[in-house]
């Protein structure tokens, strides 16, 4: 009987420990589930407040757009440089060609003078024509003995560009 007795409080205790386990279990989840609902809610009230710290901006009519502000564009008149002929200057200074426009008949000889205290180049785009670099001081010659259009740029600064149009006389 002994014996009995000692198996069913072993049981007993066995069946006690699993519904404290089963209970424990319960209330893990719940503070889980809590925790959860609980960062939910910080999330979702952070967004709202960056939301409310935003541009304030109103409904706008069906098919209209607010306007829209920005700076005002200068347009420079479209110039066409005068036909050049006999011996053209390009200066090179402030890092850029002048005149970075030009207009010349075949046959002439376009001198640049590099004014800038920083080396420059003069070179074709196409790569078939240009100088060495040009120190302060230095000059470099060429002569256009056929009609186009000649893109030319400074190798050693790529953005300063500039363009001479070759006519027939």
């Amino acid at each position: 009987m002994g014996a009995i007795l000692s198996r069913q409080i072993n049981l007993d205790l066995i069946h006690l420990n699993y519904n404290n386990w089963q209970e424990d279990a319960f209330v893990l989840t719940n503070a889980k589930e809590s925790n959860m609902k609980t960062k939910l809610s910080l999330i979702l009230l952070a967004v709202m407040l960056l939301a409310a710290c935003g541009p304030k901006a109103g409904p706008t009519p069906a098919g209209t757009l607010p306007p829209v502000q920005s700076p005002p564009i200068q347009v420079s008149p479209t110039q066409t440089s005068p036909v050049l002929s006999g011996d053209v200057k390009v200066s090179i200074a402030g890092f850029a060609f002048d005149p970075a426009a030009l207009t010349i008949p075949t046959g002439t000889t376009v001198t640049w003078t590099n004014n800038d205290t920083a080396p420059h180049t003069v070179t074709g785009d196409d790569g078939s024509w240009g100088s060495n670099n040009l120190a302060k001081g230095d000059t470099f010659s060429f002569t256009f003995t056929q009609a186009g259009t000649f893109a030319y740029h400074c190798g050693v600064h790529p953005s300063m560009v500039a363009t001479i149009t070759v006519v027939a006389p």
